[in-house]
């Protein structure tokens, strides 16, 4: 009798804690901090607004954004890491793993769009929509992944050779594009840090 490795019931149950998690920050940002007035305000004039000190990417509330962000997204990768790290593979079993993968996976990207206010512009813009591009393609990678049946013995279907060579050629896709987005994100982080410590020095000879 197949099964799949990882039962569709949990995967179901990870994306509705992810939808709950993402629809709660969202929330709380535009109805408790003023977003919803906020974001539909234009750019130019957004500083004006008592928002604009806790929305903007680097303000009380964005700049916490954009570090949970960035600290869900790194958390997607220890699920790859599993795989080639001998000692990560003997803690707990692939499924959890996945289940994590996919849960920081949707939470990450939400969390790094309320960072961004909206605001678009220069290479982080292209860091921004790889991740969405990386975002969206993980909802087909899961599709995919829970299509490929196995045996009560872990032995794959003859059935399923097609929809694994689908699944290489996603990870084909998938991984130059992780890859791309994570050296942005470094140095758009790499970039803030400095500059922060830079205007802290500033104000420090000051």
């Amino acid at each position: 009798m197949a099964r799949p490795v990882t039962s569709k019931r949990e995967l179901s149950l990870v994306l509705v804690l992810a939808g709950v998690f993402c629809a709660a920050a969202i929330g709380v940002v535009l109805m408790s901090f003023g977003g919803w007035e906020y974001y539909r305000t234009p750019l130019a004039t957004r500083g004006y607004m008592p928002a604009h000190k806790f929305l903007r990417p680097s303000g009380i509330i964005g700049l916490p954004l954009g570090i949970a962000g960035a600290i869900a997204m790194l958390s997607t990768l220890p699920y790859a890491a599993r795989k080639r790290w001998r000692p990560l593979a003997r803690l707990g079993s692939t499924p959890k793993w996945l289940e994590v993968h996919i849960f920081f996976g949707i939470v990450g990207p939400v969390l790094v769009t309320l960072h961004t206010a909206f605001k678009f512009n220069g290479v982080v813009a292209v860091g921004y929509w790889l991740m969405m591009i990386v975002w969206s393609s993980g909802f087909v990678g899961r599709y995919l992944y829970v299509r490929i049946p196995k045996t009560i013995r872990g032995v794959e279907t003859a059935d399923v050779e097609r929809i694994r060579r689908l699944f290489h050629y996603w990870h084909v896709f998938h991984r130059p594009l992780v890859y791309g987005m994570l050296v942005i994100v470094g140095l758009h982080v790499g970039l803030a840090i400095y500059l922060g410590y830079a205007q802290l020095l500033t104000l420090a000879v000051r």
